[in-house]
């Protein structure tokens, strides 16, 4: 695990941020959070619902968030700027929450939002901490790119890609369980990992190795309950069973 960790790049550890789903469970009178996915950070989960739910005033939470990025910007000299672009998908329709944006090429601008250009830009290295950036000519402040529609950057469009590289809110599926299988593929029959957590925050659940080949495909009832005793021979609970 030390070996793991050793090798994570310090600019991940330091530029990048996330958000977290987590469920609260209680055991031994003690909450406790599991981390069940991660995602982007900088409130781009909440972007695209401020919209939806009028009843329950989520004007109040958008002008939170948008003093969460005045503060930011104001904080670390930058500017915070979203990558206006629909492509026809309703999932990158979203509430405006940044003062600037770069429009893609044929999507409308929005209405009194500070628009950069790509002749506005340049991409040059930060010779305080080594990184290459993104950063605005006039003011040589660093544009933080942070794309508000849900649209998968690996497989947007080359621009709208190479943007989506500038921004440290991008999201991510990670399991630290699942990269020690992988790094011990080969080299070590893992059966059964322990509880990962840090205090009361559970990162990887219990989790149990079972190959593929020991269950039967589910064609019927009998099929199903032959399954549960494979779990049942691994010690694995079955959920409502007592």
């Amino acid at each position: 695990m030390k070996n793991l960790i050793d090798r994570i790049p310090k600019e991940l550890l330091n530029e990048s941020q996330y958000s977290m789903y987590v469920q609260p469970i209680h055991e031994n009178d003690k909450v406790s959070f599991i981390i069940n996915k991660m995602g982007p950070g900088m409130y781009r989960h909440f972007s695209r619902y401020l919209n939806l739910f009028q009843d329950y005033n989520m004007g109040g939470l958008k002008r939170y968030i948008e003093k969460q990025y005045q503060e930011f910007e104001k904080k670390n000299s930058v500017i915070l700027m979203d990558i206006n672009a629909i492509f026809g998908l309703n999932i990158n329709v979203h509430t405006n929450v940044l003062k600037s944006e770069f429009t893609y090429p044929r999507s409308c601008p929005n209405v009194g939002v500070r628009q950069i250009r790509l002749n506005d830009i340049v991409v040059h290295r930060n010779l305080n901490d080594n990184l290459i950036g993104l950063y605005e000519k006039k003011s040589d402040k660093r544009i933080e790119i942070v794309p508000l529609g849900f649209l998968f950057s690996m497989i947007a469009p080359q621009m709208y890609s190479f943007l989506s590289l500038f921004s440290r809110a991008n999201g991510v599926e990670y399991s630290f369980w699942s990269k020690v299988i992988c790094e011990q593929k080969g080299k070590t029959n893992i059966s059964i990992l322990p509880r990962l957590s840090y205090k009361n925050i559970i990162i990887d659940r219990k989790t149990w190795c079972v190959k593929a080949g020991e269950f039967n495909n589910i064609d019927s009832m009998e099929d199903f309950f032959t399954n549960l005793d494979v779990l049942r021979h691994r010690g694995i609970k079955i959920e409502n069973e007592k």
